[in-house]
């Protein structure tokens, strides 16, 4: 098996479970939070790269093609500066685990219990 054989069969082998990731992750309540979003965004953006190299494979390179791309890139480069974004706002207030704020943003409602009370 050459090299772009070997990469071609591994792009189809993550492009599954990342597109099957998106479907099943679209039958729960991913809406109601901001990290559901961001989750789901973050895995449509992966799906999509993913996809994009296995079209590419089938059907070549032609100008709509190269548009979509374009898209899809972009898209990911606005879904990762949001990740980076969540991630520092977390750092910032700390571990949602024990040393939050409790008005920060991704701390759980005050019923869920603690560590040492679910242990």
């Amino acid at each position: 098996m050459t090299p772009t054989t070997i990469g071609n069969v591994l792009l189809v082998a993550a492009a599954v479970p990342a597109l099957l990731s998106v479907i099943v992750f679209a039958r729960v309540r991913w809406y109601d939070s901001r990290w559901g979003k961001h989750v789901m965004a973050y895995m449509a953006s992966v799906a999509t790269m993913l996809a994009l190299g296995v079209i590419r494979l089938f059907l070549g390179d032609h100008e709509w093609f190269t548009w979509l791309r374009v898209t899809a890139f972009g898209s990911v480069v606005i879904v990762l500066w949001w990740r980076l974004m969540y991630i520092l706002q977390a750092l910032k207030e700390g571990s949602p685990d024990d040393t939050a704020p409790a008005d920060a943003e991704h701390v759980t409602d005050d019923t869920a219990p603690t560590r040492e009370e679910a242990s």
